[in-house]
Formats: structure tokens, sequence, C-alpha cells
């Protein structure tokens, strides 16, 4: 496969995300649903905690891209969701995890009123190709 990034703007660097990622010669894409911080069981995890949050959504990501034979290198977009854009602003460079592992990612993010569970701040949906 082989992928080429599309940045007519260098804005979007400092932040960690492409414009836009062009894949060909990809034979599989995988479709994460929205991860958020609930554990193995299903628990929510780090209550009331961003920098938690977002850790164990990457750790969800990573066990679902596990599954599929493919790395976070493979992620070509993310989708977030909060319920706090201030909060995920303060908090994002927690998400470094995944560019420092080869991720390049276009990215949209959204505040929404409330998730699944009232504790939960953070969901992040992705896709990836391989």
């Amino acid at each position: 496969m082989q992928r080429k990034t599309i940045n007519p703007w260098t804005w979007q660097q400092k932040f960690g995300y492409q414009q836009g990622v062009e894949a060909t010669g990809a034979t599989r894409t995988l479709w994460i649903s929205g991860q958020t911080s609930l554990d193995g069981d299903g628990n929510v995890v780090c209550a009331g905690d961003m920098a938690g949050q977002i850790n164990q959504v990457i750790d969800n990501i990573e066990t679902v891209l596990t599954g599929a034979n493919m790395t976070p290198a493979d992620i070509v977009a993310l989708k977030f969701l909060t319920t706090d854009m201030e909060l995920f602003s303060q908090n994002a460079m927690n998400l470094i995890r995944l560019n420092e592992a080869g991720s390049q990612h276009t990215s949209t993010a959204v505040e929404v009123s409330r998730l699944a569970y009232p504790q939960l701040l953070i969901e992040i949906e992705a896709t990836a190709v391989a």
C-alpha cells in the first residue's frame, strides 16, 4: 500500500494531523467503532480524567488494530467526539502516541452533549488501511 499526505498548508502540523491522506494499493480497510474509556469487561475507567480516558481509548484502538494484524501506522482517519472541547484541547497531547507510532491521519473533532455513559468524556472512531 502507498500513502500520500495532502497538505496545502502547514498550520495543522502542530496539531499532529493531515489535511488529506490518499491510500492506493490497499487491500484491507478496517472501520473501528467509536472507542471509549471502557475496560475489557465494559466498565468505565478513568471517570472524570480526560488524559486517562484518551490513553484508555488509544489502548482500545490498538487492541482492535492488533486483532486485524494492523498497527497505528495504518490509521488514516480519526473522529473525536468529546463532551468538553476545552478539556480535550488541553489534553490532546496524549494523542502524540499515535503520531509516534507512525500514524498520519486526518481528523475531525466534535463537541457533543453526552456519550453512552455520563462519566465518559471522549469517544474516538478510527479508519485504518493496509
